[in-house]
């Protein structure tokens, strides 16, 4: 999202969290790892080779919901995708083509990513608390002029990306990092919705908001929906990456379609797809598809049946 989005975010650095087992790339294989139970398994090592060289294709870590994103460097044939936690470990075998997968851990034993496979650092948030503290302070003593209606913007960068700008300001939480960010429909609608409303929720730097926002109590405002929508859904398969020129500066309040939409593979809700998906267009997932994912949390999250961009 863009610099309307609150510096203090204290509250929201849990969700933020999620994005830290992500790998970042423009073309990305979907790992969701769960145990024998069916549960997703967070922290979970995940590398994509061959049953001999495991992690010679790519390799990560699943987030809180199981989910890691691998940036597979060579995808024109078969690929061994395994995922271990612990002394826990277990393979898949899938075609080079395919952009989803699950792996399912056994209650012991089993193939692990070899010693030595690297821990990814883009994505980890670090936080200067005091900075964030000092910042919500200096915007709790500035006026917010309450703008209904007319566009209100001197120019966002990241602009549709779901945290605060380019997520290199101080104090700022943000999720783009390496020359892209993490984008869904929420944090895409809510920028579009602060630029017209400035004293939307979140969009203001009001850091009291935060309660009311989440669902803790307090009156609804206008841009809430948007915000909830864009929270819940960082770090699931609902949320895609795209590469991004943080110098680029967007004055017009509407989110680039062409830079930020949707990329074919990307799961989306059937509703949503006209929208976001970069060909306006979805199909239904395959067999190996629906297996490779939870569909019922997505639904349960997105209320809508999941389909894939074309």
């Amino acid at each position: 999202m863009s610099k309307a989005w609150i510096s203090a975010f204290t509250g929201a650095l849990a969700a933020m969290a999620l994005i830290a087992g992500l790998a970042y790339a423009n073309t990305s294989l979907q790992v969701q790892v769960r145990d024998a139970a069916g549960n997703p398994v967070a922290n979970a090592t995940v590398c994509a080779g061959t049953s001999s060289a495991r992690a010679s294709r790519g390799f990560g870590h699943t987030n809180a919901n199981g989910v890691a994103v691998l940036n597979v460097a060579d995808s024109s044939g078969p690929l061994v995708i395994t995922a271990h936690s612990g002394t826990r470990g277990g393979q898949q075998s899938i075609p080079g083509s395919l952009t989803l997968a699950t792996v399912t851990l056994p209650a012991s034993g089993g193939p692990v990513c070899p010693d030595g496979t690297p821990t990814p650092t883009p994505g980890t948030v670090t936080i200067d608390r005091r900075a964030v503290q000092e910042r919500a302070d200096e915007l709790a003593r500035q006026p917010h002029p309450g703008v209904l209606g007319p566009i209100n913007l001197n120019g966002e960068r990241c602009f549709g990306a779901a945290g605060q700008g380019c997520s290199d300001t101080i104090g700022g939480v943000g999720t783009c990092i390496g020359g892209s960010c993490t984008i869904n429909a929420g944090s895409w609608e809510h920028d579009e919705c602060c630029v017209r409303n400035r004293d939307g929720g979140m969009c203001d730097g009001k850091f009291e908001e935060m309660a009311a926002v989440v669902g803790a109590g307090g009156p609804p405002q206008v841009c809430q929906a948007q915000f909830n929508k864009a929270f819940a859904r960082v770090g699931t398969l609902l949320s895609w990456r795209r590469a991004v020129n943080f110098n680029t500066v967007n004055t017009t309040g509407n989110v680039d379609f062409a830079a930020y939409c949707a990329p074919a593979g990307t799961l989306m809700p059937a509703g949503e797809a006209g929208r976001f998906c970069c060909s306006r267009q979805a199909r239904d997932l395959t067999g190996t598809e629906a297996g490779a994912v939870s569909l019922t949390n997505l639904r349960q999250l997105a209320g809508d049946t999941i389909r894939v961009c074309r």
